[in-house]
């Protein structure tokens, strides 16, 4: 692709949109878009930042329910009994349901390998899968908490290293 204005902007609008932006035009009065340029300025946002804090302290204000948050027991309860349910039309509806809401369902894994867990129904919006069922936004490049494991993995192999505690063999296969 030539590098040319027009690729530049496609390629930053495509950026965007991975990063979970969608485009929405406008028009507001003069008085009121200097206004937002200078709220924008004075608390070091962009634009876009900005708009979205003001979105999410009116729906606050005007007493709009909160996004549903249940406590990891409680979850887990849930997800038990939704397994447990036989008849698959009501399943299928409350994994929509669950979807909708952001709460990522987990299928039962055999006995034998507790993980990696297999996901049920699409992810929630602006977020994907990584290989062990975690949900994380689509913007990312790898699942923070499967990224935070392989480092904390990598520090104790290297910890081990310093200390000597690992076998030279393993050291060369590790590297």
């Amino acid at each position: 692709m030539a590098d040319t204005a027009a690729a530049r902007t496609e390629a930053w609008r495509r950026d965007q949109r991975r990063a979970g932006l969608r485009p929405v035009q406008v028009w507001l009065p003069a008085d009121v878009k200097s206004e937002l340029d200078a709220l924008a300025y004075h608390r070091h946002q962009s634009i876009t930042a900005c708009l979205t804090d003001a979105v999410r302290c009116l729906a606050a204000q005007q007493n709009r329910q909160p996004p549903l948050r249940l406590e990891s027991r409680q979850l887990a309860a849930l997800k038990a009994e939704i397994r447990a349910d036989t008849r698959p039309d009501i399943r299928a509806e409350i994994l929509t349901t669950l979807a909708e809401l952001g709460i990522a369902v987990l299928a039962p894994a055999p006995p034998d390998a507790p993980e990696p867990l297999t996901p049920i129904g699409p992810p929630p919006t602006g977020q994907k899968y990584c290989k062990r069922g975690h949900t994380y936004p689509t913007a990312k490049k790898e699942c923070p908490q499967c990224a935070a494991a392989r480092k904390r993995r990598h520090r104790h192999t290297q910890a081990q290293k310093r200390a000597g505690t690992i076998p030279t063999a393993h050291v060369a296969s590790t590297t």
